[in-house]
């Protein structure tokens, strides 16, 4: 199942979970959207992260935005992100 971590789908995931009677086989993955790279920070990403602990939380999908390429042509993440 994917949700955007927003603080209105918190209690969509609890109705999600617990109508399948908070089955071991399903599982959650985070996606945060493509948004301004500004908006977007690690700090952003744990806030949200914090709200789903203790949730079958399997991933969390980043957006591509975040990522600056460095000299060798690798994805890396900003000073800012670090």
């Amino acid at each position: 199942v994917n949700f955007e971590p927003k603080e209105a789908c918190y209690g969509g995931v609890q109705s999600i979970l617990s109508s399948c009677d908070n089955a071991s086989t399903i599982g959650l993955n985070l996606r945060f959207p493509e948004q301004e790279t500004s908006s977007v920070t690690i700090a952003t990403v744990l806030v949200h992260l914090n709200r789903f602990f203790g949730l079958p939380v399997k991933g969390v999908t980043l957006p591509t935005s975040i990522f600056l390429t460095n000299k060798k042509g690798y994805p890396t993440l900003s000073k800012k992100m670090q």
